[in-house]
């Protein structure tokens, strides 16, 4: 556009058309003839499901960014990014996804001594996914056909991300030093309907939420010969309605090891040398 802006713009559309799906491969595949005699309708998953990475899907995406350097030492960009995908043959499983990101990028580099450097992320997911829920045995077959057992659930998450940057080399010396900061947060919810033979409840949101802090220097011994050091400090902390609060073996043809969403403290220093040959 100008010696100061740009801009890119991208579209496409893609397809994927599998060859004809057999949900009940595994079923055939993985047990003995004799077992799946027994099986009343000759099948585990319900006929109608069919597994999001192997379905036919249909994707359009659109991609626009745009950078403008105001002066030599500035430099910034944003970028848009939409995605949509629809899995037009799949009755059961995953049915429609929407990801929309939004990126923002700036840094400011005066000289070659020193720079900053900052970015923001923000991500939208959206997902469609309907099923069924029937049990085995001799009612496989009747539940596997009755509409009241239907259900449906949509996925929303959103992710925002900070980075903050900050660089300095110090020629005389024969050294460099740089400081890095992130900062990420997740929610994802959960709506479900369901049909009139199932029950309900809402779900709390699951979150999760990083913090991360490196700072790193380098020192030149010799021409080839540098040494480095790093000290790294990052924090995590989750909740997750599938695992918090859920003890070992409490729940019916699930074997549950009483575990809980991760939360940590980590800290490591290192130091190392670095030979250039």
């Amino acid at each position: 556009m100008s010696d100061r802006f740009s801009t890119h713009f991208r579209y496409t559309h893609a397809q994927r058309d599998g060859s004809t799906y057999v949900g009940n491969d595994p079923l055939h595949n993985g047990f003995s003839p004799e077992y799946v005699a027994t099986v009343p309708g000759d099948f585990e998953n319900h006929p109608a499901l069919r597994k999001f990475y192997l379905a036919n899907r249909d994707r359009d995406q659109v991609t626009w960014m745009l950078s403008f350097t105001p002066t030599e030492a500035w430099d910034l960009s944003a970028s848009v990014d939409h995605a949509r995908d629809d899995y037009n043959q799949s009755e059961l499983g995953l049915v429609g996804a929407r990801i929309d990101s939004l990126a923002l990028d700036a840094t400011y580099a005066p000289s070659q001594a020193w720079s900053l450097y900052a970015n923001y992320t923000h991500e939208r997911m959206d997902a469609d996914q309907d099923g069924h829920s029937f049990s085995g045995g001799a009612s496989q077959i009747p539940q596997a056909s009755d509409p009241t057992r239907d259900w449906f659930v949509n996925h929303h998450d959103r992710v925002d991300s900070v980075t903050l940057g900050y660089k300095r080399s110090v020629p005389g010396k024969h050294m460099d030093f740089g400081v890095d900061y992130l900062y990420s947060k997740s929610r994802s919810d959960l709506d479900f309907a369901v049909g009139s033979s199932l029950l309900t409840a809402p779900l709390p949101r699951d979150t999760t939420e990083l913090n991360s802090l490196d700072l790193n220097g380098t020192f030149k011994l010799r021409e080839n010969l540098s040494l480095r050091a790093d000290v790294w400090y990052e924090s995590y902390r989750s909740n997750d309605w599938a695992l918090d609060g859920i003890a070992p073996n409490t729940l019916a043809n699930v074997i549950l090891l009483g575990e809980t969403s991760p939360d940590y403290n980590v800290y490591v220093v290192s130091l190392s040398l670095i030979y250039r040959f």
